[in-house]
């Protein structure tokens, strides 16, 4: 063996070991500390068997869906089942990219819809009307954020406009890459669905009869009209949309 031999051996041996020793050391460490995930959940709501005391579970469900938006974090999803709901749904606890919070209804869940002033929110199937003569609860869905999916739901007879899409000219930036896709919107004041900010896709809708006077918003502004879609902003994609009889 030469001379360069005789000094590697051993000096690779002992870097051997200390791989050994220190991943030994890892392993060690994650048995007495192991690391804490968030865990992703499913959570039940039922307005006829629930109860908000209840962990929300398939046996022991919600009974309202604003519980849900007061507890979910980012990559959880309510199920709300069939039935009525006689409550406006305000959430502010944000999802993230690519694990948002949902809310899906089962069966037909009506109720006097949503105002969301976070980002990554998903909102699926719900039935909403009867909303009340305000700026923002007004609107069946409200949405002051980015990256939210609104899409399946009725929104009808709402006072102030059927689905809004909100930001400030000095916010379009950052309120970017929502997707409006397959509602349906029946006679709610001024505008089926109004949109602002930048790069949203508002696909596959159904707006018709949208009515200029809401017999709930009195006095009626001047401004007072009729409209299936507004839209402010850049980079949006508008296709496949039906407007019809306004």
């Amino acid at each position: 063996m030469n001379e360069h031999a005789r000094k590697a051996g051993p000096l690779t041996a002992h870097r051997r070991w200390g791989s050994i020793l220190l991943a030994l050391s890892l392993i060690a460490a994650y048995l007495v500390h192991p690391p804490t995930l968030s865990a992703v959940g499913t959570y039940y709501v039922d307005a006829a068997t629930g109860s908000d005391s209840n962990p929300g579970t398939p046996t022991a469900p919600w009974r309202t869906i604003q519980k849900a938006a007061d507890t979910m974090s980012a990559g959880d999803t309510v199920r709300v089942h069939a039935g009525n709901y006689p409550e406006r749904v305000r959430v502010t606890r944000s999802g993230a990219d690519g694990a948002p919070i949902t809310f899906e209804a089962e069966g037909t869940v009506t109720m006097g819809g949503f105002t969301v002033r976070a980002a990554s929110i998903a909102i699926r199937g719900f039935e909403i009307s009867g909303t009340p003569n305000a700026w923002d609860d007004g609107w069946g869905i409200f949405v002051e954020g980015s990256h939210a999916v609104i899409e399946n739901n009725h929104v009808h007879d709402a006072t102030r406009g059927g689905i809004l899409l909100w930001a400030e000219p000095g916010d379009w930036g950052i309120r970017t890459n929502s997707i409006v896709r397959n509602n349906r919107l029946y006679r709610n004041a001024m505008v089926g669905i109004e949109f602002h900010g930048r790069n949203h896709l508002i696909e596959g809708n159904e707006v018709w009869r949208t009515i200029q006077y809401h017999p709930n918003w009195v006095p009626a502004p001047s401004y007072a009209d009729a409209d299936g879609m507004r839209f402010f902003g850049s980079g949006h994609i508008v296709k496949f949309n039906y407007i019809h009889d306004i």
